[in-house]
């Protein structure tokens, strides 16, 4: 069984986690988010492992891995326990929960149907991973989400959580991009003396930024405006899935139908796609607000279609 990988990155608040659940819901796909221990499973395999180019990464197969030096036939099945958890089973078992009939993707034991062929990982946060990402999922295909950085910034400070400090972490830690960003990473070492709406727009910029670094490593990228998508959801839909390989459904579209519960961020999955979330950033943000992040990241929002 051939397993293909369908990332979704981008910044958080950028309509990540409705991308996840419009793919995720196709019936030949299976959603994993980061609350399914997604990040856990992936960083195990970055800091582990290297994978021969020549075929994707399937962790339903016995590829040849090599782990510190140490010939391992079976990721799952013969590897020591600190390698087979977490695991992509794992990971599979935690993400049956958000489908409202589980039997159409799943076996009881969590295991993937052979009708499953995609596996759809929304992951904000390997957005700094280009690299990695390309090494162990060297035939993935990426969907790069957009959104105007402002309603970004409206939308993470209205949800008063700590997007913007765990961000910082991440980011900071990157050499390459304070190597790429030096101006902009001046700004956020700034700490206290920086308000946090200019911080915010600072860190959604880096991250749609980097959209041409997984195309410099020769993965497919299909970038997806947030605006676009939810204006014209039934000819975006279309476009993205010929682009993801991946026959026309309209379960897609009907992901609301699909899916229960809660998703990342405290999205509500029985929710239809709506137009609701547009340009929010005129009630939120105060006029001066507004003019800050326009002159920071005004010049970067235009390459991408949005205007003052």
């Amino acid at each position: 069984m051939t397993l293909n990988f369908i990332l979704v990155v981008g910044c958080q608040r950028s309509g990540t986690t409705l991308m996840g659940q419009i793919i995720g819901s196709h019936p030949l796909a299976i959603l994993i988010d980061e609350d399914d221990g997604l990040y856990n499973w992936t960083n195990s395999l970055f800091k582990h492992t290297y994978i021969s180019r020549k075929k994707p990464y399937n962790p339903l197969s016995s590829l040849s891995i090599c782990i510190k030096n140490s010939i391992i036939k079976s990721l799952f099945n013969n590897s020591p326990n600190i390698f087979r958890k977490p695991s992509f089973e794992q990971c599979c078992k935690l993400g049956m929960r958000k489908y409202r009939k589980p039997y159409k993707r799943f076996q009881k034991n969590g295991i993937l149907k052979e009708n499953i062929k995609f596996a759809v990982l929304k992951a904000p946060n390997l957005t700094y991973s280009y690299a990695e990402v390309y090494k162990v999922f060297p035939e993935v295909k990426v969907i790069y989400m957009l959104r105007d950085i402002r309603d970004v910034v409206s939308s993470i400070m209205l949800s008063k959580s700590q997007i913007m400090d765990n961000q910082l972490k991440l980011m900071l830690k990157s050499k390459i991009l304070e190597n790429r960003f030096p101006t902009e990473f001046s700004l956020l070492k700034q700490g206290n003396d920086i308000q946090p709406h200019i911080k915010l727009a600072l860190i959604a910029m880096i991250k749609m930024s980097l959209s041409q670094e997984f195309k410099n490593t020769g993965i497919d990228v299909v970038n997806v405006r947030y605006e676009d998508l939810v204006s014209q959801p039934h000819i975006m839909i279309s476009t993205i899935l010929e682009k993801l390989c991946l026959p026309q459904s309209s379960e897609c579209l009907l992901y609301h139908e699909v899916l229960q519960g809660w998703g990342p961020g405290q999205t509500q999955r029985s929710r239809p796609v709506d137009q609701k979330s547009i340009r929010k950033w005129t009630q939120y943000l105060t006029y001066q607000q507004q003019d800050e992040i326009w002159n920071v990241v005004g010049k970067f929002m235009e390459t991408c279609g949005y205007n003052y």
